[in-house]
């Protein structure tokens, strides 16, 4: 009985570390992304490329940067995504959003109730006429930023 006991705890322990490491990696991705996008920007307008920042802020970040995730699942439809495995990284065509699909889900929340992390990418620029939006050869682009859609928490 005694064995059973330490058995059980053993398990506990190994699923909340597996979590805290999911919890971890998601954080790290996430960041190295938003870093991805800055300097891809940067270097655009260096090159005085700003068109290639609009595109990256209208499609995958992936395709436009040419980074490879080895759990990127490619690009899918909101439907697609729900039934994929657990895991991996999407880019939700319907939506134009980038998806992470949590594998610890029994451990995780968002507003929505579902095991998905979005994130869209929203376009920086210099709003030159103040109108509030954003205008192709009127407002200067500055670069693109990742933004999380749905709060979310783990829970352990």
């Amino acid at each position: 009985m005694l064995i059973g006991i330490f058995i059980t705890v053993f398990v506990q322990r190994v699923i909340l570390l597996t979590v805290a490491a999911e919890s971890t990696s998601l954080d790290q991705t996430i960041r190295n992304l938003r870093m991805g996008m800055m300097l891809y920007s940067s270097e655009q307008l260096l090159q005085g490329k700003p068109e290639y920042i609009e595109k990256l802020a209208e499609s995958d970040p992936f395709d436009v940067m040419d980074t490879q995730y080895g759990n990127y699942g490619g690009t899918k439809t909101a439907e697609e995504i729900t039934k994929a495995q657990p895991g991996q990284w999407f880019y939700d065509s319907d939506n134009h959003e980038l998806v992470y699909k949590v594998i610890n889900g029994d451990y995780f929340r968002n507003a929505r109730g579902t095991d998905l992390v979005r994130l869209i990418t929203v376009l920086n620029y210099d709003d030159r006429n103040h109108d509030g939006s954003y205008e192709r050869g009127i407002d200067r682009p500055r670069g693109v930023s990742l933004r999380v859609v749905d709060e979310y928490e783990w829970t352990y």
